[in-house]
């Protein structure tokens, strides 16, 4: 992403990592700044996992998370990321 800038395979790589380990509190906002500076290249089935992670950001990295959202221009992905419900996780008694 440095070298050669927003492209698919920077997006490929963010989810990636995201998909390893999603809470990773140092990378969220330098993920997020990968996939907002690539959003021509996401797709809509990435929006889950977008807005996942700017919720993520918004409880650990808030200041970050601000800073970016004004460096991108993204506030409307994180308002939609904050206003979408989390995903509901089965009970305990279905595991």
């Amino acid at each position: 992403f440095e070298r050669d800038g927003a492209n698919q395979r920077a997006v490929d790589a963010a989810l990636s990592s995201i998909a390893v380990g999603p809470y990773e509190t140092e990378l969220l906002i330098p993920r997020l700044e990968i996939l907002f500076a690539s959003r021509s290249f996401l797709s809509r089935e990435s929006d889950d996992i977008i807005d996942i992670q700017v919720r993520a950001a918004w409880k650990r990295k808030a200041d970050d998370l601000i800073r970016l959202i004004r460096k991108t221009g993204t506030a409307d992905i994180v308002r939609r990321g904050l206003s979408r419900e989390p995903p509901v996780l089965p009970s305990s008694s279905a595991w």
